[in-house]
């Protein structure tokens, strides 16, 4: 079965590419079009895209590259999705060759074949939510390169200092895309320590090339705004998670089953040089912090698995680079194959369950078109509708409506609205009603109507 893989050349990547659009193309034909985790960034992107400058005309906790980026794509496409499909694709193509190459090119395997970009391509094809475009997907394709990079310094005859700013360099652009990727340093710098002799000049320029990107996007906000906002947005990010807790699914189970095969086949069959031994070691220490960072920010949606996924696939690679050919080959990729095929059905069940809330919306009628804030949890509400006001993340700021009106609270609630008027403010708990009597003037603009409960503004 795995036969043909055995050979690494072009033609074995492009049979890879096509494996992984056939198993994608009946969710194109015959799934849901909305993706909860996605839609965020589609409203993010146009927003930002609209001259908006992020954490100083709007409250988001989205990393700074991410929102630019979105915003790039909105101004270029609006909110179609299927421009995120197939960057998804192209994205998840472009995975498969760098890692493909950083296991050959490393000699990480006992023989060098297509097998490692295989399990990477069917692991990235597993749910429908990690076809897509996500910030977590880019942020690993440059954690790819970090591990590859990486690698290279292991060995004794490739300790260069460019090598080394690279590692710094896109460690930088992953954290800016994902910011709990900061965590990835400290993996980095664990695993040189323990199998390399790297200087501490070394560890400096990591952290340098680390911070470079940062230090421009800082010289923007020097120019074009306030660079305060964005040390704000730094200093007050969540580091950790407000509820350590961890729920299995269908996707977790199988590529938890995969790696426990992956690894048990490395120490029990596995014949390896002491610098594949190295290696094999550092991409589990990569797994540790990925699992780390999963759990610590309960990242528990199907497209955040992104961040398991290459570690994983490595193990599985040598897997089936190292079984013996004939029966045992044969299992292993129908349970492969079976396994991801079962996984992928269920996820898509799981899509339809947060297709209803788009689907079941009671307010889509009356939002349709217009500029909207909600004032309860949920993307589903700006389905048909345009975002208004700075308040783009209704949880950051969720306290200061649920307390009890107050000077200070009044003053910001009535300056976030007074800024940017919506057209219509949903307020299905009522959290807006109490303050309402403390800023007649605002009040004047709205006409309050019931069930469901909801302000529009009064047209002039």
């Amino acid at each position: 079965m795995f036969r043909f893989f055995n050979i690494n050349d072009v033609s074995r990547i492009l049979v890879i590419a096509l494996i992984m659009l056939l198993i994608r193309i009946p969710y194109y034909i015959w799934g849901e079009s909305i993706f909860v985790e996605i839609f965020q960034y589609l409203l993010i992107g146009e927003k930002v895209s609209s001259d908006i400058w992020m954490y100083s005309d709007i409250m988001s906790e989205i990393p700074p590259f991410a929102a630019y980026f979105y915003s790039f794509l909105s101004l270029l496409f609006g909110r179609d999705l299927w421009i995120h499909h197939f960057l998804g694709y192209f994205v998840g193509v472009l995975m498969v060759i760098l890692f493909n190459n950083l296991v050959n090119n490393n000699r990480a395997n006992v023989i060098q074949s297509a097998v490692p970009g295989l399990m990477l391509g069917i692991l990235l094809s597993i749910s429908p939510s990690t076809y897509t475009l996500t910030p977590v997907m880019i942020c690993m394709s440059f954690i790819l390169l970090v591990i590859n990079f990486q690698f290279r310094h292991l060995e004794f005859k490739t300790k260069r200092d460019e090598k080394i700013l690279n590692i710094g360099l896109y460690l930088g652009l992953a954290i800016l895309f994902f910011t709990p990727a900061v965590y990835f340093i400290i993996a980095t710098f664990l695993i040189l320590a323990i199998y390399s002799r790297t200087i501490f000049r070394r560890y400096l320029m990591i952290l340098f090339g680390a911070f470079l990107p940062l230090f421009f996007l800082f010289a923007a906000y020097i120019l074009f705004k306030d660079p305060v906002d964005l040390f704000n947005y730094l200093i007050s990010y969540e580091w950790y998670g407000a509820e350590l807790s961890f729920h299995w699914n269908g996707t977790l189970i199988f590529l938890f089953s995969a790696l426990i095969i992956g690894i048990a086949s490395v120490i029990m069959v596995g014949r390896f040089t002491n610098y594949q031994t190295a290696l094999n070691q550092a991409m589990f220490i990569w797994l540790l912090f990925g699992f780390g960072i999963y759990w610590v920010y309960n990242l528990n949606n199907p497209g955040a698995v992104i961040i398991l996924i290459p570690p994983i696939a490595f193990y599985l690679s040598q897997l089936f680079t190292l079984v013996p050919k004939g029966r045992w080959a044969i299992i292993l990729g129908v349970l492969l194959f079976t396994g991801s095929f079962y996984v992928n059905v269920l996820s898509w069940k799981g899509t339809g369950e947060d297709q209803s809330n788009f689907e079941n919306n009671p307010y889509s009628e009356i939002t349709k078109g217009k500029r909207i804030l909600a004032l309860e949890s949920g993307w589903f509400w700006y389905y048909n509708a345009y975002h208004a006001t700075s308040l783009f993340n209704f949880d950051l700021v969720k306290p200061v409506f649920e307390a009890a009106p107050d000077y200070n609270r009044i003053v910001t609630i009535n300056g976030y609205l007074s800024a940017d008027l919506p057209e219509v403010i949903l307020d299905p708990n009522r959290y807006l009603e109490p303050y309402m009597e403390y800023m007649p003037d605002l009040q004047k603009k709205y006409q309050l109507h019931e069930n469901p409960f909801y302000w529009e503004r009064i047209s002039n």
